[in-house]
């Protein structure tokens, strides 16, 4: 009596089953695999942005250390500041 495992090639024939599993395998890394690119995406932005803010920060903190340095200057002058003149407004 021959059973279908017993007839010659039938153990290479693929299954449904293992079609089913292959294509959920390929299935997930074609998802991470756009998830990779995705997250490179975002990661090559955020780190362009935040070279932006350090610069930005640096030039900040470059004007605050010459405005301390000037105010230090000032303050070791005896005489008055004639930078700061006041007026009066009327509206």
């Amino acid at each position: 009596m021959n059973t279908p495992k017993s007839i010659k090639g039938m153990q290479h024939l693929r299954t449904i089953q293992s079609i089913r599993k292959e294509d959920s395998n390929y299935l997930t890394l074609f998802m991470l695999e756009k998830e990779r690119a995705r997250i490179r995406m975002e990661h090559a932005r955020l780190t362009n942005r935040l070279e932006i803010l350090n610069r930005r920060l640096g030039a900040i903190e470059e004007f605050f250390s010459e405005f301390q340095e000037t105010e230090k200057r000032h303050k070791s002058d005896s005489k008055p500041d004639s930078r700061w003149n006041t007026m009066h407004v009327s509206y």
